[in-house]
């Protein structure tokens, strides 16, 4: 049983896909603006998932992130210390470790295709393969 309640937000359920990248600036300049004191968890760090990483980390957010490819997350390291000072990004060893993060609320997840998705979410380490259920209350799927 649940813990908490989640929400997903998936592309495939609204229109609003077609404008993404566009509603992604937007989302990570308010987060900014709002002061948003909590981290942001972000899994696939790909073309389009390491463009979004960049983005709320100029807007001084701190991702928590993951990526299968050990060679993505750790590009990604590098450059939020080098090209990115307002933001932290920290990595994770596991989907599972980011939704059982009291400080991370909203999980992004940018995987390239359904096998991948359904492992990151569903598979032994996934982020609803938390004791007692995730603690992330809101799950937005591209």
């Amino acid at each position: 049983m649940l813990q908490s309640t989640c929400t997903i937000f998936s592309p495939l359920m609204t229109s609003a896909a077609a404008n993404g990248p566009a509603l992604f600036r937007t989302f990570a300049a308010s987060a900014a603006a709002a002061s948003i004191n909590h981290k942001i968890g972000f899994i696939g760090l790909g073309k389009m998932g390491s463009r979004m990483v960049q983005h709320l980390l100029d807007a001084g957010s701190t991702v928590v992130a993951y990526d299968h490819n050990r060679l993505a997350l750790s590009r990604a390291q590098e450059l939020a210390k080098s090209q990115h000072p307002k933001g932290t990004l920290e990595a994770r060893d596991c989907p599972a470790d980011i939704s059982s993060d009291p400080e991370v609320p909203v999980v992004i997840t940018m995987l390239s295709n359904a096998a991948d998705a359904k492992e990151c979410y569903l598979g032994n380490k996934g982020l609803f393969k938390v004791a007692g259920g995730p603690l992330t209350s809101l799950f937005i799927d591209r």
